[in-house]
């Protein structure tokens, strides 16, 4: 093995993310000295349990070094640029059963038997498929729902690799959160009203094609369309007219259909509104069965 110079010393810990630990580098002797004068000379920092970084490393990689683990929940999902309702806050770090060690940042450790093998190279996060049944059993309802609907409307994982992560008697929480997700939904918006609607004790369908009409956000109790607008997909004339056009078609076709904005949704009004829909045409589902049966 040829002994590093200098900057080749700097060039490898820069190649694992800018964290590493030193047992890991497999340095020789006239490598470790080097290594040393880079920690004396401020080019490189210790930290616990033998990990040696780059001053500007990213934090996320230190912690996940100083753990032996993998980033995991909120961060994992915004490295995977899924949506998420809010900028992850404390960080969730997969690590190694039985090697649980103290905090740095106020970080949180998920500890696991079958912590996945990644190379020095590779950014310290667990698969996708793993982020998010940690995020179905770990993070608020919403905030695992909006990433598990985007990942699975993306085609980037399957109902079944997620579920794999879901065994055990631990992760029942998981599992049933998994069968509130939906590959239909188009935007967390969506998946949020989806959410208050069924929590409300509400029949609701996501994604339903109506003939004439086209993919409508929801449907509830068979016959009200329930459709979200987005400022940043309905601000121009087009948009306008179009949604107008298809209201009037669905009406035609014996459905009633209301709109709701971002900021009613995520105020959580959606709920009773809907609610006095139904409750003001109590017949509606009858009278469009009947309709169909003629």
């Amino acid at each position: 093995m040829l002994v590093m110079d200098t900057s080749a010393l700097l060039t490898r810990i820069s190649d694992t993310h800018g964290a590493a630990r030193q047992v890991d580098l497999q340095l020789e002797r006239s490598e470790r000295r080097r290594l040393q004068a880079l920690v004396d000379s401020g080019r490189l920092r210790r930290y616990p349990h033998g990990v040696v970084a780059l001053p500007d490393v990213d934090k996320r990689v230190l912690i996940a070094r100083v753990h032996r683990g993998l980033i995991t929940c909120e961060h994992a999902a915004a490295y995977y640029r899924l949506p998420l309702p809010s900028s992850p806050k404390t960080l969730h770090v997969l690590t190694p059963r039985g090697h649980k060690a103290a905090p740095l940042w106020g970080e949180h450790q998920h500890e696991t038997r079958d912590l996945p093998s990644l190379s020095l190279s590779s950014f310290p996060v667990v698969p996708l498929a793993r982020c998010l049944a940690d995020l179905l059993c770990c993070a608020q309802e919403w905030t695992a729902l909006v990433a598990v609907d985007a990942a699975l409307h993306q085609g980037r994982v399957t109902y079944e690799q997620v579920g794999a992560y879901l065994r055990g008697s631990r992760r029942v929480l998981g599992r049933r959160r998994l069968q509130r997700t939906s590959s239909r939904a188009r935007s967390p918006l969506e998946t949020l009203a989806r959410v208050q609607l069924r929590g409300a004790g509400l029949d609701v369908v996501d994604g339903v094609e109506i003939g004439g009409v086209g993919e409508v956000d929801l449907l509830v109790a068979g016959w009200l369309v329930v459709e979200l607008d987005g400022y940043e997909y309905h601000s121009d004339m087009w948009a306008f007219d179009h949604d107008r056009s298809r209201d009037r078609e669905l009406a035609r076709l014996g459905y009633t259909s209301i709109r709701f904005t971002a900021n009613n949704v995520r105020s959580g009004r959606i709920v009773d509104e809907v609610r006095r829909v139904l409750a003001a045409h109590p017949g509606a589902a009858r009278a469009r069965m009947a309709s169909r049966s003629a």
